[in-house]
């Protein structure tokens, strides 16, 4: 095989030891040698394995390997032989083999005995940022979670509402809304406005003291005055126990 200028003869896929159940990430590289770097998944720190292997030594291994001039030649062959699935990884006391199953043309399994590589403190450092952030990812979207259920939360019990009261006034809006967001729940006018002025798309609830639920709503941006109208084509009225929108 005639290597072209700056192409790169890489393959990189996964396998699990079937063992152990563990999974493995492996680099191929037919660069000069053939450079084998197989990486354990799901692991801190990240335990990498190494080896290098010259034709000379590959073609001792095995017949199959005797056929090619160079490493470079043996890229396509390999490259099908992985997607055959015809390598396995195995893990024993400390020590990880990598292999080419036997088969047509392979008389016995070809071994490649693999060397645990020192941890870099840099690589474990990057590591540990890395898995920090993931963890912190993984922690602010739980507390979106539980801040949207501590919301829902405040609006049932503020209001009593149940699904089906939800589910109504869901229903007044020609693109239903996910969710509500509770930004004040009272009736103290400085309060109300501290809170809801300079938002829009409100949606205001009452509760009577008959038991009562009804509002209104408005798509405009909602300005503290005692004198000013805010013009809305899309704000309306409703009534939950009558299902009707005005």
């Amino acid at each position: 095989m005639e290597k072209t200028p700056n192409q790169k003869l890489n393959l990189s896929f996964d396998l699990v030891d079937e063992k152990s159940n563990k999974g493995y990430s492996v680099h191929l590289d037919f660069s000069r040698n053939l450079d084998i770097t197989v990486k354990a998944k799901d692991e801190f720190p990240q335990k990498a394995y190494e080896g290098s292997f010259t034709l000379d030594e590959l073609k001792k291994k095995s017949r199959f390997f005797k056929m090619f001039d160079s490493i470079a030649d043996s890229f396509n062959d390999v490259k099908l032989l992985q997607e055959q699935k015809t390598f396995f990884v195995l893990y024993n006391d400390n020590s990880l083999t990598f292999g080419i199953k036997k088969q047509i043309g392979i008389q016995d399994d070809i071994i490649f005995p693999l060397v645990q590589k020192s941890s870099d403190i840099k690589e474990v450092v990057d590591e540990l940022c890395k898995k920090n952030n993931e963890l912190e990812k993984k922690v602010n979207d739980l507390n979106e979670k539980v801040n949207q259920l501590e919301n829902d939360l405040k609006i049932i019990s503020a209001f009593a509402l149940d699904s089906s009261d939800e589910n109504v006034i869901k229903g007044f809006f020609e693109k239903k809304p996910k969710a509500f967001k509770l930004i004040y729940y009272g009736n103290d006018r400085n309060n109300f406005f501290a809170n809801c002025e300079g938002k829009k798309n409100l949606l205001f609830l009452v509760k009577d003291t008959k038991g009562n639920k009804f509002g209104g709503y408005m798509s405009s941006t909602l300005v503290k005055s005692d004198d000013l109208i805010i013009k809305d084509e899309n704000s309306f009225i409703f009534s939950v126990q009558k299902k009707k929108k005005i």
